[in-house]
């Protein structure tokens, strides 16, 4: 509350000092005067020096508002000078002061009026056509490189609105940020491209962030290949933005919008470059940016060349991630960790799962969320059983059985850790834990049968002499029928008396 306050005690404060003022009676008796002057004095063409005095007269006038700070009544003045007497040597200073005072009405005074800046963008391109052609171009290049700027940065606010409307939605949201982009990218074009190319300076500030504005509004649009496009506009040596912070944001952008279009090999270089090219201390805008996504870029080119099987790769950025983020980022680099494990153990690589699980464990123990915990004994356990080291598992697995020792702590615990996950990614990592103590105690289960019931052996049976007749049941006579009856119904009763006798108590 306070912050605001003050805020809008300031506003207040540069109001005032924007205020209009009285005019005294000396600057009355002069407007009166040169009111008088221009109302009643029409010199010919002809009239040279008439018409210089003409001019001069009319620039004193709104000077003179100018210094009262009627700011209105100088706008309109010094416009009529800069408008009608380009030719005159006050035209270019009226331009410059007509644009002053525009801009006073227009944010400093209180209440502003920001319709006088769709005024000033009518005029702007006038004056420059007026002063800043030919022959005039030379002698106002101070001023036309201002006024330049102020088409410039008018230019670049339509662009602004023309974002703010697109970001209210409906049907024709997505084109209108495409007209934002080209809108934007235009301003590059018109006054940075060719000052580049021919080695001049530029007349519009801030053109680095012209263009990443452009490349937002295409994401924006949806337009994934125009906004990489885009990027490569602030990351080409030629056009010397190279350095800007926005530079080293479109490194990073770009991973991330191949990685949307699933072209996972190139989001994969982009995240390497972006994470590899440390900015340097002096650089602090980029360096906070890169020590804010770092750790993401690299974590996520761990399992983009995981899943494309580029475990070189993977295990050089796991190393770089641990080398750049290990001690600040613990539970990251346990999870990559963990991801490594689990691409060797899907290629079947079980030296390698092993090595890479044996020698994590001890990160992931410490500092991995509950449910990789349980997951990775698990997984070595596996490990151990596909390599015939079945006693190797049994420590694994019952490590498992003890971090599941309460279901419901230990499932509470799992919930916890993905706190900030979707409801549907923490059932997720909920049914992967208990996957794997499903998994630990079918291994117990199955060391028991080993252990107690594959030594049992079953009493053989052996079967009495009788053997079932050859001849068909619909051809006996009654006594045929009968004997064979019976025959069977004794056999019967001989098979359920051993199935029925105890093995073992």
């Amino acid at each position: 509350p306070g912050g605001k306050k003050d805020k809008k005690d300031e506003k207040a404060s540069e109001a005032d000092k924007y205020k209009k003022k009285d005019f005294t009676d000396r600057q009355k008796g002069m407007i009166t005067a040169f009111n008088r002057y221009v109302c009643y004095i029409k010199p010919s063409d002809s009239d040279k020096e008439g018409k210089n005095q003409y001019v001069e007269v009319k620039y004193a006038r709104a000077r003179t508002y100018f210094e009262a700070q009627h700011w209105e009544e100088a706008a309109l003045a010094f416009r009529d000078v800069a408008i009608n007497h380009a030719d005159h040597e006050a035209g270019i200073f009226a331009a410059q002061l007509y644009l002053e005072s525009i801009n006073v009405l227009g944010d400093k005074i209180d209440p502003p009026r920001p319709d006088c800046f769709d005024k000033m963008g009518e005029d702007v391109p006038k004056l420059i056509g007026l002063y800043c052609t030919g022959a005039r171009a030379a002698a106002n290049e101070d001023q036309c490189a201002v006024l330049t700027r102020i088409q410039c940065d008018i230019e670049r606010l339509k662009a602004e609105n023309m974002v703010k409307i697109a970001d209210k939605g409906g049907a024709g949201a997505l084109r209108q940020y495409e007209a934002a982009a080209n809108a934007y990218l235009g301003l590059w074009r018109k006054y940075g491209e060719d000052a580049v190319k021919n080695n001049k300076e530029q007349q519009c500030e801030r053109l680095d962030e012209v263009v990443y504005n452009a490349c937002k509004a295409f994401q924006a649009g949806r337009l994934v290949a125009k906004a990489i496009q885009c990027r490569q506009i602030l990351l080409n040596p030629d056009n010397k933005m190279t350095e800007s912070p926005l530079a080293r944001k479109a490194v990073y952008e770009i991973g991330g919008n191949y990685q949307a279009i699933a072209v996972y090999d190139k989001a994969a270089d982009w995240y390497e470059k972006f994470a590899r090219e440390k900015p340097k201390p002096n650089a602090k805008e980029s360096l906070d940016f890169w020590n804010e996504k770092a750790d993401t870029a690299l974590s996520d080119s761990v399992v983009l060349r995981l899943g494309l099987g580029h475990d070189t790769k993977a295990l050089e950025n796991a190393k770089l991630f641990q080398q750049f983020f290990g001690a600040r980022k613990p539970v990251q680099n346990a999870q990559i960790a963990f991801a490594i494990a689990s691409y060797y153990v899907e290629q079947t690589k079980w030296d390698d799962a092993r090595n890479q699980l044996t020698k994590s464990m001890a990160l992931i123990d410490k500092h991995a969320a509950y449910d990789v915990r349980v997951q990775a004994h698990a997984m070595l356990g596996n490990i151990y059983v596909q390599m015939k080291r079945e006693g190797s598992a049994v420590p694994e697995y019952k490590k498992v059985a003890d971090l599941w020792a309460n279901p419901k702590q230990a499932a509470d615990k799992v919930m916890e850790d993905a706190k900030d996950e979707p409801e549907s990614g923490r059932i997720r990592r909920l049914g992967k834990a208990l996957t794997a103590v499903g998994e630990a105690l079918f291994f117990f289960a199955e060391e028991k049968r080993r252990k107690t019931v594959d030594p049992i052996k079953f009493p053989e049976y052996t079967t009495s002499t009788y053997k079932p007749s050859t001849k068909k049941v619909e051809l006996m006579d009654t006594y045929e029928f009968e004997e064979e009856m019976g025959k069977r119904k004794k056999e019967s009763e001989n098979v359920k008396k051993h199935i029925d006798t105890k093995v073992k108590d």
